[in-house]
C-alpha cells in the first residue's frame, strides 16, 4: 500500500490492522503523528514498513518483532526516542534499519 507524500495527517489508523494481506506499507513524507503503536504489528505479512519523514513519536514498539517477514524498516526523520528493542535482532531478514535523525541511544543491538 503506497500512501506516501499525500498530505496524510493524524495517527496511523487502527483500521489498518485489518489489512492482513498488505506486504508493503509506505507512509513516508506525510505529517503522521503519535506513536507507531500495535496497529502496524498486526500486519504479519509486512515486508516493508516505510514511515520516514513524518512526525511520529514515542518508542519503537517491541511488538514489531512479530513482523517476521520484515525486510525494510525506515524510521528516519521522525521524533521517535528510547531504545531499540532486542527483539529486532530476531528478524533475520531485516536489512539495516534506517533510523537517522532519531533520538536513540548509540548502543548497538546485540
Amino acid at each position: 500500500m503506497y500512501l506516501s507524500d499525500m498530505g496524510i495527517s493524524g495517527t496511523i489508523p487502527d483500521s489498518y490492522s485489518s489489512l492482513q494481506a498488505v506486504d508493503h506499507l509506505h507512509l513516508y513524507s506525510n505529517t503522521l503523528s503519535g506513536e507507531i503503536g500495535s496497529t502496524v504489528s498486526s500486519l504479519t505479512s509486512l515486508s516493508q514498513l516505510i514511515v520516514n519523514n513524518n512526525k511520529l513519536s514515542g518508542t519503537i514498539p517491541t511488538t514489531v518483532s512479530r513482523l517476521t517477514e520484515l525486510h525494510q524498516l525506515w524510521l528516519s526523520s521522525n521524533r521517535i526516542s528510547g531504545t531499540i528493542s532486542s527483539g529486532l535482532s530476531s528478524l533475520t531478514a531485516l536489512e539495516p534499519v534506517s533510523y537517522t535523525h532519531l533520538t536513540l541511544p548509540t548502543k548497538r543491538i546485540v
